[in-house]
C-alpha cells in the first residue's frame, strides 16, 4: 500500500454490526519496532469508538548483506554432465567445455530465484537463468563442482543463509570477454528483491602504463607435445612440435597469432613456412598453451583468449624435421581491438 496520510474514507452504512480490514503503511521506517496503535472509528451521529492494537515490528534487513564481490575470471574449462538434460544448452563459438567464469559471493537470507549478467557498455550482451527471455543461458554452479544448480529450463531456486559463493558460466561470444565491456550482475531474490553490482575484471589495471609489450620471444626447438601437423586445423601427427616461448604485458582479447619462419634445413637448403590460428586457410595451424600444456584455441584452431597484464604463452607448430642450424622466426599477435604486437627470435641450435 502507498502512504495514505491525510486521506479520509467515505460513509459506510451498516446495520447492527460490520467487519472491516484496515491496511496501514508497512515500511520499515514506520514500524521498525513493536508498537501500540490506537484505532478510532467515527460515526455519522458524531459519536466514536476506540480500540488499542498491539502490532509487531517489521524486522529491518541486515544492511551489511548483498553482493560481497563479483569478479570476471576469464575462460575456464568445465565438464558439466548435466548439460545433456537442459532444454537448451548455452550457445558457444568455442569448445563445448569452455565457459567464461564470473565468481560471485553473496551474503543474504532467503531464496535466489535468478541471476543475470548484462553489458552496460561495450558490445551488447545479456546472459541469464530465464531461458524464455531468449538471452544466452547462464549456468550456476558451486565452486569446484560440476553439478549445476539450474533446473532443466535454466531456472534456479536456491536457498541462501549467510555468505555463499557461486560460479556463473556463460558461453563465449566475444561480448562478455571484450576488454571494453562493462558488465552488471543482477541477483533476483524471493519477495521481489533485486540486488546488483558492476563486476570487476581480474587484471584490468595490471597492464603496463607504457602500453602493451611483447617482452621476450624465444625459440626452444622440439618440445614434449604434439598438437598440430601441416594441416590448417589442430591435430596430432605423432611428430613432436617445435615451440616458441613468449612473455607479454597487455590487456585485451588475443584473437590471432601468426608465426613466419626461415631456417637452414638439414640438406643445406633454406626452408620457410607460415603458421597461424586462422582456420580453413592454406597455412598450417598453430596451438597456444600456457605452462600447464592445455590448449587455449577453439576446436577449429581460432583464438579468443583473455590477457590481463603480464602473461607467458607457448606457441606450438610443426616444423617437420628438427631444426639443427640457424633460424629466424617473427611472431605477430593480434588483439580484438585491432592492436598488434610483433617480436623476433633468431639464432642457431
Amino acid at each position: 500500500m502507498g502512504d495514505n496520510t491525510g486521506r479520509s474514507l467515505g460513509l459506510f452504512p451498516f446495520l447492527l454490526g460490520a467487519q472491516f480490514s484496515i491496511w496501514i503503511n508497512d515500511r520499515e521506517s514506520v514500524l521498525a519496532k513493536d508498537a501500540k496503535l490506537e484505532l478510532t472509528i467515527h460515526f455519522a451521529d458524531k459519536t466514536s469508538a476506540k480500540a488499542t492494537l498491539d502490532v509487531k515490528g517489521i524486522a529491518v534487513a541486515d544492511k551489511t548483506g548483498g553482493i560481497v564481490s563479483a569478479e570476471y575470471k576469464g575462460l575456464q574449462r568445465r565438464d558439466i554432465p548435466g548439460l545433456r538434460r537442459m532444454r537448451r544448452a548455452p550457445r558457444s563459438r568455442g569448445r563445448g567445455d569452455e565457459f567464461l567464469l564470473t565468481e560471485v559471493t553473496l551474503k543474504e537470507q532467503g531464496t535466489i530465484v535468478g541471476f543475470r549478467l548484462r553489458n552496460t557498455a561495450g558490445p551488447a550482451g545479456t546472459w541469464d537463468t530465464a531461458m524464455e527471455r531468449g538471452n544466452d543461458l547462464l549456468l550456476v554452479l558451486p565452486p569446484n563442482s560440476s553439478e549445476m544448480l539450474n533446473d532443466q529450463d535454466g531456472a534456479v531456486n536456491t536457498p541462501i543463509d549467510g555468505e555463499r559463493t557461486f560460479h556463473l558460466l556463460a558461453a563465449e561470444n566475444d561480448a562478455l570477454s571484450n576488454p571494453d565491456a562493462q558488465t552488471t550482475l543482477y541477483v533476483f531474490l524471493d519477495g521481489n528483491r533485486t540486488i546488483q553490482k558492476q563486476i570487476a575484471r581480474a587484471g584490468a589495471s595490471a597492464a603496463s602504463s607504457d602500453g602493451p609489450k611483447l617482452k621476450t620471444v624465444e625459440f626452444r626447438g622440439k618440445g614434449a607435445y604434439d598438437f598440430v601437423s601441416d594441416a590448417d586445423k589442430p591435430g596430432a601427427n605423432l611428430n613432436p612440435d617445435s615451440f616458441i616461448a613468449i612473455s607479454l604485458n597487455a590487456t585485451g582479447t588475443l584473437s590471432g597469432i601468426k608465426v613466419v619462419g626461415t631456417w637452414d634445413a638439414a640438406d643445406g637448403k633454406k626452408a620457410s613456412a607460415t603458421w597461424d590460428s586462422i582456420p580453413s586457410n592454406s597455412n598450417p595451424a598453430l596451438v597456444v598453451t600456457r605452462a600447464d600444456g592445455k590448449p587455449v584455441n577453439r576446436l577449429d584452431g581460432s583464438l579468443s583468449e583473455q590477457i590481463g597484464g603480464d602473461d607467458d604463452l607457448l606457441i606450438w607448430f610443426d616444423t617437420g624435421a628438427p631444426i639443427t642450424k640457424s633460424y629466424s622466426f617473427t611472431v605477430t599477435l593480434l588483439f580484438s581491438d585491432g592492436k598488434a604486437l610483433e617480436g623476433n627470435t633468431s639464432g642457431s641450435m
